[in-house]
């Protein structure tokens, strides 16, 4: 938060070269600070609310409004840009600074991962967070957001809540992993043996190729203006970035996958966190205690319906009418016991018009065949002709492809001549930017130098006053000769520092002009720009070159297939035809279908009477052992967290006029997914008594 008892000083120093500086100033009134400094235009402006500035990157401008519809109304985020590409995601980090980039991973150009490790490289790096949004869920492209440098990677379908919450976790410094992605990403880790040491992990891939450029170390990097159709929300001043990553290697591991899995290990903590403050938001309810919730628990019945905790369910194969029942509810049957016939009406009507069509067919066939062996042999030959064209045409192919290559190759000379002399030009740029930066120190040293001279004065002024406002005080006697002597002194001694580093800002300024006088107009990041664009058309010529010789490659495995369907054709040719084969009786199905018991037990459910009509997949019978019984009650979720498994439980089932009691326990304990109900399930056993299908009162009892 501000502090609201500073005030906040913008210093314009135009005629000095350098940037304008803001300057905090405690205890100073605004009319004690409006007033000329020396060289200098003094404006007074009040510190903004602190506000989470996010910059928006994604070639989709329908998530790119999605995101800014999720964020913006949020009272502690400002969207500050919204841009389609790498290159003006980097440009608009530099000119607008935010504080947190959403970063996507596809793009043209350069895409997320490339542009993420530019920006975590840069000065800005420290300041600027990443949060990288991807409809990818691979644990790939999450370790190769982490070494790009990324604070965070999110799921584009996540709900605006965890993305509003992983902005705020980013910013704070915590690493933001989506849920689901850790579980993937923690196997990969290899493991330790016998104590070992982690084995050197596999090298994680990067989004630029340098083939054929090992050892190639990126100096520095200069993004230009382009005119694209992002909306930035930033002025069209000219604007350069210069990135320093000479200590970056292109396939480094320097980064090892412990530092990762430490990362993911806070990422953790962070999603936890993201869940308690979720949870803190819903609506608390009233809270009753552990042993209050037993006791209600004890007292309150539950009903369910009584079924057979395992049942066998013989299901129709076969659609039609059931011929005749033979068992019935509560009867006890054994394997193979026959329990109803079914009549396949179907089957029926089929064996008829099998029959009536057998002649037809049989002709029919008889003559197709003859057909067939007549046209086989005229086909094979126009297939030879066929292959033995596409073999040509292969071969045609196969030549204008090596002289591509063959050309290409010349071509690709000259590219690595002009390769050679950029990279030279570059060495020999670079000694002359050390004079840039030998600038840039001076007017650091000339800000700082005004600063303390600024302060210095402030302080001098300040004690003079009260100097004299002590005499006027001792002239009335209200005070007493030695405050007015101590108040001199204290002003002799800020004057004597204000004149100190008024002569330290002087020196400052010579030494800039000094400077300025041997300053040279190189400019090492044009021949940097230079070397970056010759690598670009190398590599570009480079994979022209591949892909020519893949397709060459492809069209030698294409002769040498068809060479060998030809082959085959011929083969075929010399066969003598087979001999025209008469068609056999059809077999009738069988019109009366028996149903029979696969298991040993009693007939729990029999839906159906003899008449009933059947379909494939009706059941028709069940068979459980009665014995052996569970019900399915809902308990209030509350209530349900004092239930485990294994919990004794009272079954109340009434049977004519009595009431039998049967002890069980508590099997299973689910959600039901809708009113904050769980569903408890009971097994119990009981003698002989058949009590399927039957309503029972639960309770669950202490003890």
């Amino acid at each position: 938060m501000a502090d609201t008892n500073h005030q906040w000083i913008a210093v314009e120093s135009t005629d000095l070269g350098i940037e304008s500086q803001v300057l905090a100033m405690s205890g100073a009134s605004t009319q004690e600070l409006n007033q000329e400094l020396t060289g200098a235009k003094s404006t007074y402006q009040w510190p903004a609310a602190v506000m989470i500035r996010i910059l928006i990157v994604d070639d989709q401008k329908s998530i790119r409004e999605r995101l800014k519809f999720i964020l913006e109304p949020e009272p502690d985020f400002e969207i500050v840009g919204m841009v389609n590409n790498g290159y003006d995601a980097i440009e608009q980090v530099k000119l607008l600074e935010p504080d947190v980039v959403l970063m996507d991973m596809e793009m043209p150009d350069i895409d997320g991962v490339l542009a993420t490790k530019i920006i975590a490289s840069s000065e800005l790096g420290k300041k600027v967070r990443v949060l990288v949004l991807s409809s990818h869920n691979s644990n790939e492209y999450v370790a190769r957001s982490i070494h790009a440098g990324a604070k965070g990677y999110l799921l584009k379908g996540a709900t605006p809540e965890e993305i509003q919450d992983a902005v705020r976790f980013v910013h704070r410094g915590y690493t933001q992993i989506a849920p689901g992605l850790f579980e993937q990403f923690i196997p990969e880790l290899p493991p330790k043996s016998n104590g070992a040491p982690l084995s050197q992990p596999r090298p994680i891939p990067t989004e630029l190729d340098v083939t054929g450029l090992s050892g190639l170390t990126i100096t520095g990097f200069k993004i230009q203006r382009r005119a694209t159709d992002s909306p930035v929300l930033a002025t069209d001043a000219a604007s350069e970035m210069l990135v320093d990553v000479a200590t970056t290697r292109l396939g480094s591991t320097s980064t090892s996958w412990v530092q990762v899995a430490a990362g993911i290990a806070l990422a953790v903590g962070s999603i936890g966190s993201i869940y308690l403050v979720r949870q803190g938001l819903q609506q608390p309810q009233a809270a009753i205690s552990v042993q209050e919730q037993a006791n209600k628990l004890q007292e309150t019945p539950f009903t369910g319906k009584i079924e057979a905790q395992q049942s066998n369910k013989i299901n129709a194969t076969v659609p039609g009418f059931v011929q005749d029942v033979k068992v019935k509810v509560g009867q006890a049957v054994q394997p193979g016991e026959v329990l109803m016939t079914i009549r396949n009406v179907e089957a029926e009507r089929s064996n008829q018009e099998k029959i009536q069509q057998q002649q037809q067919q049989a002709t029919q066939q008889q003559q197709a065949q003859i057909q067939q062996q007549q046209s086989q042999q005229q086909n094979l030959l126009q297939q030879q002709q066929a292959l033995i064209q596409q073999q040509q045409a292969s071969q045609q192919r196969s030549s204008i492809l090596e002289e591509k290559i063959a050309t290409e190759n010349q071509t690709i000379i000259p590219l690595r001549n002009k390769l050679s002399n950029a990279n030279l030009q570059l060495s020999q740029s670079q000694q002359q930017s050390s004079q840039a930066a030998l600038l840039q120190q001076r007017r650091e040293a000339i800000q700082k130098a005004q600063s303390n001279y600024d302060l210095q004065r402030i302080d001098y002024e300040k004690k003079q006053r009260t100097y004299l406002s002590n005499q006027r005080l001792l002239e009335d006697g209200v005070i007493a000769q030695d405050s007015v002597f101590r108040a001199r002194a204290e002003a002799d001694s800020a004057r004597i520092s204000m004149d100190s580093a008024r002569i330290e800002y002087n020196n400052a300024r010579q030494s800039l002009a000094l400077a300025q006088k041997t300053r040279t107009d190189s400019q090492p990041v044009e021949s940097q720009k230079l070397l970056l664009q010759q690598q670009i058309e190398l590599k570009e010529q480079e994979e022209k070159i591949r892909k020519l010789q893949e397709q060459l490659q492809q069209e030698k495995l294409s002769y040498q297939q068809l060479g060998s369907n030809l082959q085959a054709l011929r083969q075929r040719a010399l066969v003598t035809p087979s001999p025209i084969a008469t068609l056999a009786t059809p077999s009738n199905q069988p019109v009366l279908i028996d149903i029979t018991a696969t298991a040993p037990g009693n007939v729990v459910e029999l839906p159906l009477n003899s008449g009933d009509q059947v379909f494939s997949g009706n059941k028709l019978v069940s068979i459980a052992n009665p014995q052996q019984l569970k019900t399915i009650v809902e308990v209030d979720e509350k209530l349900a967290s004092t239930l485990q498994v294994g919990r004794r439980a009272l079954i109340k089932i009434k049977s004519g006029n009595d009431m039998h009691d049967y002890a069980g326990k508590v099997a299973n304990i689910s959600p039901t997914g809708e009113n904050r109900k769980q569903k408890v399930e009971v097994e119990f056993r009981v003698g002989k008594d058949f009590f399927v299908g039957q309503p029972a009162t639960i309770y669950f009892p202490l003890k």
